[in-house]
């Protein structure tokens, strides 16, 4: 079965700082050839809660707001394959939530959603991984740390 369209969000900080976030995420958007790009760009920009501050410089961002706007670049072509590393990183706590609300989201819809922490209590947080709405793999937190060693 093809996997579709895919995605990612690299830990790697952006190297794109001179650009403003919706300049960022628009180009993502035209290199997709969306129909309405724009559109698109503003779309995803309310779902990450970053329309105000996307009309600044990315180098001004704090680490959260440039991980937000990673995701919504990511996004904006409606990706049936989401990988992300470290997607929480720098995120303050009420975007954490909102952004763990929107993974598990994308994940309900159908999407594959993989990403990667080295904090355990998140991915417990985050849930177990889904396909189709159903469960394809668990287990506990305590069974990770047994297996790699606490």
């Amino acid at each position: 079965m093809p996997i579709g369209r895919s995605a990612s969000v690299p830990e790697r900080e952006l190297s794109f700082g001179y650009l403003t976030g919706r300049q960022f995420v628009r180009a993502n958007a035209d290199l997709h050839r969306l129909p309405d790009a724009a559109a698109a760009t503003e779309r995803i920009l309310g779902v990450v809660d970053m329309v105000e501050p996307s009309s600044r410089r990315i180098d001004t961002y704090s680490k959260g707001m440039r991980q937000r706007i990673k995701i919504a670049a990511a996004l904006v072509h409606d990706p049936t394959v989401l990988l992300l590393d470290e997607p929480f990183n720098g995120v303050d706590p009420r975007q954490r939530m909102h952004l763990m609300e929107l993974l598990r989201q994308l994940g309900d819809d159908g999407r594959t959603v993989l990403f990667s922490s080295h904090i355990l209590e998140e991915v417990e947080t985050a849930r177990a991984p889904h396909r189709g709405g159903r469960l394809r793999s668990a287990c506990r937190v305590g069974r990770l740390r047994g297996r790699s060693g606490g």
